[in-house]
């Protein structure tokens, strides 16, 4: 199965790659999952010069597929192939370029985007380089300043004890959607200082927890700590993807 996947994904790079505008084409790590993994999915990131094309056109680009749903920004399609999920993302050179030039300087990246997007250029499989493009945004990456991962972890670390009060008054209010809202805050923050310590990318949220634990720099006490908070009651957990799952459709059907 997994060489299927692999054919799929290389025969989606060589019909998308014929656009002049493309510069690189990236099979995500999602995609070297067990196909039966909830999380897999084939995916694959498009970097380009200009705008995508319409919906119509990249439609029939990718050839005999399923469930089209493109975004209403017209930057990622989602579809299937042979009953596998596929999705594809456009992303903007000259933003990629933009954000490398200021993370090279020892500025931030921004607190909302972070480097999630370095993490995927780094750890993904090059499927379609344009003269060497991507071999130039990797190397430039790997040599990050000292002054860049202090700046990012100036960032997180500050919102992480916010996020600590915030946990504080919804524990004292009872306000349960808050308390939630905060905790979720607070481990994205918190497991992000970690990373920029140990100078690392941030990867996907659901790979988190098993990127910190194979850190070699960890706070004194985390893996306990850090079980703690995470750990869920499986009998609780399906209760409450049911009643979402109810919430979500009686949402859905609305009107106005």
């Amino acid at each position: 199965m997994q060489r299927k996947v692999e054919d799929l994904a290389k025969g989606l790079a060589e019909s998308i790659a014929l656009g002049n505008d493309v510069r690189a084409i990236l099979l995500c790590e999602a995609s070297e999952t067990d196909v039966l993994d909830p999380y897999f999915s084939v995916v694959l990131d498009v970097y380009i010069d200009s705008e995508p094309r319409t919906p119509e056109k990249r439609k029939a680009m990718y050839g005999a597929i399923d469930a089209f749903e493109p975004s209403i920004h017209h930057d990622k399609d989602r579809f299937l192939i042979d009953g596998l999920p596929v999705h594809v993302e456009y992303k903007k050179t000259a933003f990629v370029e933009s954000a490398v030039a200021v993370a090279s300087g020892g500025r931030s990246v921004g607190k909302d985007s972070g480097t999630y997007i370095f993490h995927r250029i780094a750890r993904s499989r090059v499927l379609f380089d344009r003269s060497g493009w991507i071999a130039g945004i990797r190397d430039s990456i790997s040599l990050l300043p000292d002054s860049f991962w202090n700046v990012m972890r100036s960032i997180y670390q500050p919102k992480m004890e916010h996020y600590v009060s915030d946990l504080v008054a919804a524990a004292m209010t009872g306000d349960g959607f808050f308390y939630y809202i905060s905790l979720g805050g607070f481990l994205r923050c918190a497991a992000l200082a970690i990373l920029m310590v140990n100078r690392r990318f941030e990867p996907s949220m659901r790979a988190i927890s098993e990127v910190l634990n194979g850190l070699e720099s960890l706070p004194e006490g985390f893996r306990g700590r850090w079980d703690t908070l995470v750990r869920i009651d499986d009998t609780a957990i399906a209760h409450q993807y049911e009643v979402a799952q109810l919430l979500a459709t009686s949402i859905v059907a609305m009107t106005v």
